[in-house]
């Protein structure tokens, strides 16, 4: 009889370990939606007031700290005493040639890998000219990566420059190198000729973001050799960063005396150095520490309805692309942002879906 009843017991743990393996249904997921949020948990499960009202708390709080840095036009006196040329009004012998107003759709996000000079985009007499939003971005690139305050390049009549083109090629650079392009708090920009002048301001002064960027790659790495998940496949290692930085990191807002928006909070040095971040902070380490261990990934912004800005991240696991936004995972006490669809992730938020590669079909089975 015991015989019996032992086998019956394996068959079942068979039985039920196999159920527990079936792909769950794209439908039933984005049926559910919002209401699992809460389901069979209790208020100690999140760092939360209330578990039933976890979702609205997760936008509230957890969502609108994307920084977007300013731009603005110089004035002449602040160009003279920066670049020390005697400035004037062009705007007449300019309007046709650089546009300071965009009323289009700004040129479409690039994706390849950035040179780490500007040699095709110098000229003869070494002015560095630009005549695309590529060439744009080597320029920044070099001058995030120096760390320079001020930069200067000759706009080619073929490009009209626009100043809200700042804030693109600054996203697809931090996307590119999130340490590099950090810090950045607005840029100011004046127009002489065809001359583009531009102040980049920071929220550290130059030697501290200098060190800052020096140490984030170390961080970076004695944060993956402590993961320790180099040669396992891409779920396992995406599952492995998730935990890793659900368990070291929390979200200023949590703790009423930290400020919620300290600039630091919003680069990958405020989560692995201080175990506090928003949600840049998050994404920014993410993505590093996922692409130390090869998995591709890129940082995905958009707005949370009805709760402002918010980044997160794209990754792509066995050659197909899932959403990941770790810090509503952390927030949460959950996995329910973790490799998931870009069906179930419109359910919370609206981004730019021609800028980001989309993703699978179906909800990545993790098996947990």
């Amino acid at each position: 009889m015991a015989k019996r009843f032992i086998s019956f017991a394996v068959c079942l743990l068979v039985v039920l370990q196999c159920l527990s393996c079936t792909p769950l249904n794209t439908n039933d997921v984005l049926t559910n939606g919002a209401n699992r949020f809460g389901q069979g948990k209790t208020e100690q499960d999140y760092h939360l007031d209330t578990s039933g009202k976890l979702l609205a708390e997760l936008i509230d709080k957890y969502a609108d700290s994307y920084y977007h840095p300013t731009v603005s036009e110089m004035t002449e006196d602040e160009f003279e005493d920066l670049f020390g040329v005697v400035g004037g009004d062009v705007s007449e012998d300019t309007s046709e040639e650089i546009s300071k107003e965009t009323s289009e759709k700004l040129p479409e996000d690039t994706s390849e890998d950035l040179p780490e000079d500007t040699s095709e985009t110098v000229s003869n007499d070494n002015t560095v000219m630009v005549s695309s939003i590529s060439d744009l971005e080597r320029v920044f690139y070099t001058a995030y990566k120096n760390t320079d305050i001020s930069l200067e390049f000759e706009v080619a009549n073929s490009f009209d420059f626009q100043m809200e083109y700042l804030e693109l090629v600054y996203q697809n650079l931090q996307n590119q190198d999130p340490i590099n392009a950090s810090g950045v708090e607005s840029w100011s920009v004046y127009f002489y000729g065809n001359t583009v002048y531009v102040q980049n301001f920071y929220f550290f002064d130059v030697d501290e973001l200098k060190k800052i960027k020096k140490e984030t790659y170390q961080l970076v790495a004695d944060a993956a050799k402590e993961i320790n998940v180099y040669g396992e496949d891409d779920c396992t290692i995406v599952c492995s960063v998730n935990d890793y930085l659900c368990e070291s990191t929390y979200y200023p807002d949590a703790h009423s005396y930290e400020p919620q928006y300290d600039p630091i909070t919003h680069t990958a040095y405020g989560c692995l150095e201080d175990g506090c971040a928003v949600c840049e902070g998050y994404a920014c380490a993410t993505k590093l520490l996922l692409n130390e261990f090869g998995v591709e990934s890129l940082i995905e912004i958009g707005d949370c309805f009805e709760g402002g800005g918010h980044a997160w991240n794209l990754v792509k696991v066995e050659g197909n692309w899932y959403q990941l936004d770790v810090t509503w995972n952390d927030c949460s006490g959950t996995d329910d942002y973790l490799l998931v669809t870009d069906d179930y992730m419109k359910q919370t938020r609206v981004w730019d879906y021609d800028r980001y590669p989309g993703s699978s079909g179906s909800p990545y089975q993790t098996g947990r």
